[in-house]
């Protein structure tokens, strides 16, 4: 008995041929016309509180990589979600979407900048107001 067209006890020697059987050729991905990722949700000026649902939209990038920053009024990191896009072939450069649930703690001033990241590139940002607004800059929460 052989397996794989090598003869029992099944070595394989230099210069011998493998078959890898396959179901058919794999998946084709999409090309992107040009990398690109987004947050559609929340959409710019809407409300959110400390804990809120962010997604978006991908394509072209390593690995489906997307990091979710918040900023708050004054520009501090309040927040960060890490995940990758969900759909065929993102992993090697396909569209997907994502969708996440965002923590954010200590904010301070009224508004949050959301930033969408992929390999250490900036694709877009969305400013939101924060419910209730964060603790005033120099303030103590009071």
């Amino acid at each position: 008995m052989s397996y794989n067209g090598i003869p029992s006890p099944y070595r394989l020697l230099a210069g011998q041929p493998i078959r890898i059987p396959t179901s058919g050729p794999g998946p084709t991905p999409q090309p992107c016309p040009s990398p690109f990722l987004t947050i559609t949700n929340p959409p710019p000026n809407a409300t959110v509180g400390t804990t809120f649902a962010v997604s978006g939209s991908g394509c072209g990038l390593f690995e489906g990589n997307v990091v979710i920053r918040a900023l708050d009024s004054r520009g501090v990191q309040v927040g960060q979600v890490v995940t990758t896009l969900s759909g065929p072939n993102v992993g090697i450069g396909g569209q997907g979407t994502y969708n996440v649930t965002m923590t954010v703690s200590g904010a301070q001033g009224p508004t949050l900048t959301l930033l969408a990241i992929s390999n250490n590139v900036e694709y877009s940002r969305v400013t939101v107001n924060l419910n209730g607004g964060g603790g005033m800059p120099g303030s103590l929460g009071r």
